[in-house]
């Protein structure tokens, strides 16, 4: 069987970093796989780079930069799900598949489902602020456990401060 290949895409506001050990873990769990991260316009190591203001402008971007030689699956999380969705929409022949994680698509979903309203004050403040704050309210709007929150923070907070 030949090789697979799965390009892990990340959320808003988030880098490749933000998946922790998850891609080590699943090349363990599937030898055969070749796992790879992609960091977003304007986020881990691109984040000098100006953010598109539309899932058209990342996928046309991503699509430049990665477009594989043979077809890949993507697994995306929240607006890496979204970007996962188009990219299939705009360029089939690139993929074998897609799983979209805590993703969600207008017109299916309408806004009160894609975001609380409780949270969009939260959201907001979060993304007035720098630093632990900000690291802080992302992890306590998106996080259920709290078993790792101190580590994970720290880690959160550190790739911040390296690629704001």
């Amino acid at each position: 069987m030949a090789e697979q290949h799965w390009i892990l895409l990340r959320g808003l506001c988030r880098e490749s970093r933000h998946w922790g050990k998850f891609p080590q873990q699943m090349q363990k769990l599937l030898p055969d796989t070749r796992v790879s991260c992609i960091d977003l316009p304007g986020n881990g190591k691109r984040y000098q780079h100006p953010t598109p203001t539309s899932v058209s402008e990342l996928i046309s971007d991503l699509h430049r930069r990665h477009r594989p030689e043979q077809p890949v699956y993507l697994l995306g999380l929240s607006l890496g799900g979204m970007i996962a969705y188009h990219w299939m929409q705009e360029y089939p022949d690139d993929l074998r598949g897609i799983v979209m994680v805590n993703s969600s698509l207008s017109p299916w979903n309408p806004p009160q489902q894609r975001l609380q309203p409780g949270a969009l004050p939260k959201l907001m403040r979060a993304m007035l602020t720098k630093g632990y704050p900000r690291e802080k309210a992302i992890f306590d709007l998106t996080c259920e456990s709290q078993r790792y929150r101190d580590e994970t923070l720290s880690f959160w907070q550190m790739y911040q401060l390296e690629y704001p």
